[in-house]
């Protein structure tokens, strides 16, 4: 089942534009919060994720629960991870 997900959810990944755009709402919807990029591109990140499960039948808790728990891919998980290393 994750592998039809994935397949799934990979042809409407969100774009970096679209988690960009999203990431600079929430910067806004924050008062323009300094020093929190990384935070705000993960929230738009799984925001937009959990919209694209919902838009192929999954219900919210489930995409709520496979975003989260790393099943469906993040494209910043890595270089926040490596940041947080050096």
């Amino acid at each position: 089942m994750t592998q039809a997900i994935n397949q799934n959810v990979n042809e409407g990944f969100p774009t970096h534009e679209d988690i960009e755009i999203r990431a600079y709402e929430i910067y806004l919807e924050h008062g323009r919060e300094e020093g929190r990029a990384d935070d705000h591109w993960l929230a738009a990140e799984s925001q937009l994720m959990q919209q694209r499960l919902q838009g192929i039948g999954i219900d919210a808790k489930t995409a709520e629960q496979l975003v989260e728990s790393s099943v469906i891919p993040r494209t910043k998980t890595v270089s926040v991870v490596q940041k947080k290393k050096s």
